[in-house]
């Protein structure tokens, strides 16, 4: 038996490890910048990032959890600009 350093399975795109805590932490910037980020926007870029396919449910608790994450209200925001 030889050892290859090419691999030749394709790519997952059922990784159930993946959940919306992770999704929150790892997207909470480009939340912070632009908390109107749609949930198809969302969904599109995580399967883009990690090669994976999550639900819209998923996607939907990602962006509630995030915008959580987010210190202070919108107002507050603004004025410390």
């Amino acid at each position: 038996m030889t050892i290859s350093h090419e691999h030749s399975c394709g790519n997952q795109r059922n990784n159930k490890t993946i959940e919306s805590g992770f999704l929150a932490r790892k997207y909470a910037e480009e939340f912070r910048i632009n908390s109107s980020w749609g949930v198809k926007e969302c969904q599109a870029h995580a399967t883009r990032t990690y090669t994976c396919s999550i639900t819209r449910n998923q996607t939907c608790m990602t962006k509630s959890k995030t915008l959580h994450l987010i210190p202070g209200s919108k107002e507050d925001q603004f004025y410390m600009l």
